[in-house]
């Protein structure tokens, strides 16, 4: 895969989760003993993304303070000052993306994608296509070489 850039959608209050991680964003609950995040930083470090922008809301400087010393990767901090949603939290963060097309992810979400077939799907039909034919949580690729962004589900 060429190099690409990747939104993390990781903003959200996390009021159904607030019971049981009520002392950090959602993103950084703990599966198995490690922040989630890191877990789909590094399926997405490993799918050959090169550059990860962090859409985050709540909790921004908790995730910022957690990838803060970290070398060998790109990261990028997008930091809503009231909750955007994700459309707005997209849109807050196009200034920092480089690459066309990129993608965007839930940060709350795991989904195995093959992201490089994705893109080379995506990019032989000239109209939106599915989430790559993953049925959890949709993956949005985009593509702004137009000046348009297109959302493909």
């Amino acid at each position: 895969m060429k190099p690409c850039d990747a939104l993390i959608v990781c903003g959200g209050l996390g009021t159904r989760l607030q019971a049981v991680v009520s002392d950090r964003p959602k993103g950084l609950a703990t599966i198995s003993g490690r922040p989630f995040l890191d877990i789909l930083v590094e399926e997405l470090l490993q799918q050959g993304f090169d550059r990860l922008i962090f859409c985050t809301g709540h909790g921004s400087d908790q995730v910022a303070a957690h990838y803060s010393g970290r070398s060998g990767e790109q990261f990028v901090f997008s930091a809503e000052d009231h909750p955007l949603g994700t459309g707005g939290a997209v849109r807050n963060a196009l200034p920092h993306v480089r690459s066309d097309p990129f993608a965007v992810v839930n940060g709350d979400s795991f989904c195995r994608v093959a992201y490089a077939d994705l893109f080379a799907f995506h990019a032989s039909v000239p109209y939106p296509v599915g989430n790559g034919g993953n049925e959890c949580r949709p993956v949005l690729a985009l593509r702004r070489s137009t000046g348009q962004i297109h959302f493909h589900l």
